[in-house]
């Protein structure tokens, strides 16, 4: 089971031994089967095995061990957030116990990312019990029993940072029923004109989480300044995409476009700016060169620095921009959204695919602002979501384009109610403290407004009611 940054498999080992008072050769008849139950036992069945000497009774064991592997950690460096690791400890925490026997950790040398954890997780349960927390004195303990453990220096300080983190935020996770009582909560102290309704102070500790300064000097160059709706959204250098050059013009690899994770490994977006008319072209190669087959519009048309002008050719008609040649073969219209399909090929290579786009046309007004009601924004993530899986043709999908005014307002809105719903259809829980913290630290311009928080509370509530999830 896919959960976000860690995998988890369920490993079933099954062997044969003869019953009491009898002897048989087992040798090679050790067994490792696929996935099984959740449990983590030792069992018998009985077996009779026949011989040259006569019958003899066998015993099948089986022992159930569970797998916790956790995928974005490279070695000698540190994850890039403590969330991850720190939601990864609690759910393994919350699988073993003591009777179970120990916890086997294990990496490629065993001391670099295998004693960060060991030591993150006895700092987390020393800060509980103690209410403080000794880095350097655990850490000279461990390296007693192990050489090396926690082996560089950015290992050394993430776990001071996740410490930190930890310290000051806790478990922010939430059940359907937590989720609703904090709301509920909410409403009610905004109506009687609280000072600081709980929403808005939980929002206002976002900006309190301390980050790592992240460069954005290829998108401030002087080169580029025009590529930009606005001066003070744009993409990290490291996360940013990155174009391949087209023969023939001035080498130029930037789009206002960044990299944006989802909850799990099955989906990730590109968040960018509504196309300028002199980004066009740049839109159209992004597309083709990241294979993108879905592309969400979340802006009017028109002109003028908060619409977007049209991009995408009249029915039946084809436009090139530099070698990508698009032409536009159907569209519907929904209640709050409407869908066109592309066809999207090369002039060069001659490789082409269809790309679907739905643009949302519920969400009017300036900034900041939110949609009036929650279907309609929801409808369009789980139709997305859908497309998606309905057309995915590879182990490896596809990013899903995002596109506002200037790439950070609604995009952020979306991918947060987005990557909640997957958390809360996956694990009956929910953090829209973390998931909203990951995605301002991905672009600049992210969730910005404590009403774009209020609202992502209150979709995530009326799906609940709507499904039935209170009682998850």
């Amino acid at each position: 089971m896919f959960i976000t940054d860690y995998i988890v498999r369920t490993l079933r080992a099954e062997w044969l031994v003869p019953s009491v008072g009898s002897s048989v050769d087992l040798t090679n008849k050790n067994v490792v089967g696929g996935e099984g139950s959740t449990s983590t036992n030792t069992s018998n069945a009985s077996n009779t095995n026949h011989s040259n000497s006569g019958s003899v009774s066998e015993e099948l064991k089986y022992h159930e061990v569970e797998q916790y592997h956790y995928l974005m950690w490279k070695d000698f460096v540190a994850p890039e957030h403590p969330v991850g690791i720190l939601a990864f400890l609690r759910r393994m925490n919350e699988a073993h116990s003591h009777e179970k026997g120990p916890l086997l950790v294990h990496c490629s040398a065993g001391v670099g990312r295998t004693g960060t954890l060991v030591a993150l997780d006895s700092l987390v349960m020393e800060l509980d019990d103690e209410k403080q927390a000794s880095v350097y004195n655990l850490i000279c303990d461990l390296r007693h029993q192990r050489n090396f453990l926690v082996q560089s220096l950015k290992q050394y300080v993430f776990i001071h940072r996740a410490l930190m983190e930890y310290a000051q935020f806790g478990s922010t996770e939430q059940t359907p029923q937590q989720l609703r009582e904090a709301y509920v909560k909410h409403v009610n102290q905004v109506q009687q004109q609280h000072a600081s309704p709980i929403l808005f102070t939980e929002f206002d500790l976002l900006s309190k989480v301390i980050e790592e300064r992240k460069a954005f000097t290829i998108a401030t160059s002087e080169e580029n300044k025009s590529r930009n709706r606005y001066d003070y959204v744009l993409p990290y250098d490291s996360n940013r995409v990155i174009l391949s050059p087209v023969a023939g013009k001035p080498v130029n690899t930037y789009i206002n476009a960044s990299f944006v994770s989802g909850f799990d490994l099955d989906e990730y977006f590109i968040v960018t700016q509504d196309p300028l008319e002199n980004t066009v072209s740049d839109f159209w190669r992004m597309i083709f060169e990241q294979d993108v087959t879905t592309i969400v519009m979340l802006s009017e048309l028109g002109s003028g620095d908060d619409l977007c002008a049209r991009y995408w050719p009249e029915d039946d008609e084809e436009a090139q921009h530099d070698n990508v040649i698009v032409k536009l073969i159907s569209s519907e219209s929904y209640p709050k959204f409407s869908s066109r399909v592309f066809q999207v090929s090369h002039s060069k290579n001659g490789g082409g695919r269809q790309v679907t786009q739905f643009q949302y046309v519920g969400w009017s007004g300036q900034m900041g602002e939110v949609p009036v009601g929650t279907y309609g924004i929801m409808e369009l993530i789980n139709r997305v979501h859908s497309h998606i899986h309905a057309n995915l043709s590879s182990s490896m999908p596809a990013p899903v384009v995002l596109h506002c005014s200037g790439g950070g307002d609604r995009c952020s809105v979306y991918v947060c109610l987005n990557n909640c719903l997957r958390q809360l259809r996956r694990e009956a829980r929910v953090d829209v403290f973390q998931i909203a913290r990951k995605i301002r630290s991905m672009r600049q311009f992210m969730l910005q407004e404590p009403t774009q928080y209020e609202f992502c509370y209150k979709a995530l509530i009326e799906y609940i009611d709507s499904k039935g999830l209170d009682n998850i």
